[in-house]
């Protein structure tokens, strides 16, 4: 399972900025780490650092193994 926002919208300002957004990866076999809320303070400590659109995609597709892997 992952779950991402499309945008954030801070209370403070009231519409959407380019802020980054929360992302939570979940299944078998996939590390934990020790965050335990999905929320932008949150995650953005968590295991998966900070990752941009096209990073998230392509850790999905190595996690779902649909990614040729490369090197030795």
């Amino acid at each position: 399972m992952a779950l991402a926002a499309d945008h954030s919208t801070p209370c403070e300002i009231g519409e959407h900025t380019g802020e980054p957004v929360p992302i939570l990866i979940h299944g078998p076999g996939i590390r934990r780490d020790c965050i335990m809320q999905y929320s932008e303070l949150d995650c953005a400590h968590g295991g998966l650092g900070h990752l941009t659109g096209n990073e998230f995609v392509r850790t999905l597709h190595g996690l779902m193994g649909v990614v040729k892997k490369q090197g030795n």
